[in-house]
């Protein structure tokens, strides 16, 4: 949890372009990472978690990638 609070100041520290440039982020994700973080942040406060599972793809991915593999 402490990781991801100072993950969050690090990008609430950049702006949109320094996001993309510095953090080296596509613009889709450079504008969506500040309220995920704090998704993430808050989801793991109310659950008293010290850790949480982040998956390296997305549900829409996860279903394709799911559907692909049972052909």
């Amino acid at each position: 949890l402490a990781y991801l609070k100072k993950y969050d100041e690090l990008l609430n520290s950049y702006t949109y372009e320094e996001r993309i440039i510095e953090l080296d982020l596509k613009n889709d994700r450079a504008d969506v990472i500040i309220p995920a973080s704090r998704i993430y942040l808050n989801s793991m406060k109310w659950a008293r978690a010290n850790q949480i599972y982040v998956p390296k793809i997305g549900l829409a991915d996860g279903i394709i990638k799911s559907m692909y593999q049972s052909n």
